[in-house]
């Protein structure tokens, strides 16, 4: 897996202070992005405990069974019929 670390800096006074966020390469789009934009998945050491697609792959990709099922098998997720429904109805109540 390859990391990167994006730099934030913010100027208080006389001192410049700089904080680090750490990067991966989503999956299915191949892109770099902070590790801020992947889901939490914290039984996948393997992927920093997040998942291997960003968060706008994930919504783009996810609309129906078949490819919530598959996001599951690519994100090292547990797939389960009762998952699908209460995903099913919290986008519904959104």
């Amino acid at each position: 897996m390859s990391e990167k670390t994006y730099e934030k800096f913010a100027i208080t006074g006389n001192q410049k202070q700089t904080t680090k966020e750490l990067s991966k390469i989503c999956v299915k789009c191949k892109e770099p992005k902070k590790i801020s934009l992947f889901y939490k998945n914290n039984g996948w050491d393997a992927q920093s405990n997040h998942d291997a697609w960003c968060k706008e792959c994930v919504s783009g990709h996810c609309t129906n069974k078949d490819s919530l099922r598959e996001y599951c098998w690519y994100n090292n997720r547990k797939w389960s019929d009762e998952f699908y429904d209460k995903s099913r109805d919290k986008a519904d109540y959104n």
